[in-house]
């Protein structure tokens, strides 16, 4: 509903306005012209505490903070093990990746740890993150380096992985 206001509607809201600032009572005026302007400062009010009532959109400050991963069973491939995954977010949309790795070997004799660090920007988009590889020092990851964003779903307690397979929680 959209109201449009006539030059007398608007004398008379700037007399009620000024009315109840400073406390005056609406005599003199009839009735049903003080139940319009009512109505009428009503309306706007709400629509203002409606227009405040929104939140502002998350940024990076909002999610800067570590992030472990809590469930490592998800991680487990033929070939390895991931023992530790930790993502680390900045307030200024950058942030790294830790990741400790057991690798299998035949013999357990081979069987090694490594592990991975990667650079990292992000970006806040809704309720998504999207996390892009800027760099890695390690061969593992060296090929994860400028793909395809990942994207992780932002929870009031941490993020979940697009698939849902990782969730990582707020520490």
């Amino acid at each position: 509903m959209s109201a449009v206001l006539k030059d007398s509607d608007k004398r008379w809201m700037r007399g009620v306005v000024l009315a109840n600032v400073c406390n005056f009572p609406l005599a003199g005026m009839h009735m049903s012209s003080a139940l319009r302007i009512r109505s009428l400062l009503a309306a706007v009010l709400l629509g203002l505490t409606g227009a405040t009532a929104c939140s502002d959109p998350l940024g990076p400050r909002d999610l800067t903070g570590t992030y472990v991963v809590t469930d490592l069973g998800s991680l487990i491939t033929r070939d390895h093990r991931v023992i530790a995954d930790t993502i680390f977010l900045y307030p200024d949309g950058t942030g790294s990746k830790r990741e400790y790795v057991e690798i299998y070997a035949p013999n357990p004799a081979q069987q090694r740890f490594m592990s991975s660090d990667s650079w990292l920007e992000y970006r806040i988009e809704g309720s998504r993150l999207i996390v892009q590889l800027t760099s890695c020092g390690q061969p593992m990851c060296v090929d994860l380096v400028g793909i395809s964003p990942i994207s992780y779903t932002i929870k009031d307690d941490g993020l979940v992985s697009a698939d849902g397979r990782l969730r990582y929680e707020r520490r």
